[in-house]
């Protein structure tokens, strides 16, 4: 089960993305901004009820803002999503593999 504030960092995540896309996150998530922003009005719901495409949102998102070639420098985490970069880093590690199985 999610929390409110989880569901309230992935959304942060989502709205991230859909203000910085670009032509190279196509690549990055495999679909197009409209979908992501699709995902974000339905957001939140239930992990369990996420579409292969929700998931690969989520692990996108995250993926990159902590990994990535446009990971967000330790100290900007709270300035730009609100939430400290160990806890979204700690929520990424906890829903990854239910979403692996997703993405699968």
């Amino acid at each position: 089960m999610i929390s409110e504030r989880e569901n309230t960092i992935i959304a942060a995540a989502f709205e991230y993305w859909i203000e910085k896309w670009s032509s190279e996150c196509l690549a990055l998530f495999g679909f197009e901004k409209e979908t992501l922003e699709s995902i974000r009005a339905a957001w939140p719901q239930s992990i369990s009820e996420c579409s292969c495409e929700c998931a690969l949102a989520i692990n996108s998102s995250f993926g990159e803002i902590l990994y990535g070639a446009s990971a967000l420098n330790v100290t900007k985490f709270h300035s730009i999503l609100g939430f400290e970069r160990n806890e979204i880093e700690v929520l990424f590690k906890a829903l990854r593999p239910e979403l692996e199985c997703k993405i699968d």
